[in-house]
């Protein structure tokens, strides 16, 4: 179960749920992946969901979330469907790992 003070969220794949978290490791990766020249100009980039963002994303965020490593979340995240419920839940790894949680 997913701990929204460690900017954690729960992904539900098939009968599954899988914790997503972004580590300091993973935004570093993802600055580097997707060309980001700063974390600030990361954050700007998720800000905007993208369709060529949304599986690095959640694909470092499950690493991050422990579960897995890189191959196996890749491989969870081809297979996951609809492509609805991975968008909501970027956007709310997005909003969690940015944001306050709610008290």
């Amino acid at each position: 179960m997913a701990n929204c003070y460690r900017g954690e969220v729960d992904l539900l794949i098939g009968d599954e749920s899988h914790v997503l978290c972004l580590t300091l490791e993973g935004l570093a990766r993802l600055e580097s992946d997707l060309g980001a020249q700063s974390l600030s100009a990361l954050i700007a980039m998720l800000a905007e969901v993208r369709a060529g963002t949304i599986v690095p994303v959640l694909t470092e965020a499950l690493v991050g979330g422990g579960q897995m490593d890189r191959a196996a979340a890749a491989a969870l995240l081809a297979q996951a469907s609809p492509p609805l419920r991975l968008a909501q839940a970027y956007t709310a790894l997005v909003r969690a790992t940015f944001s306050e949680p709610d008290a």
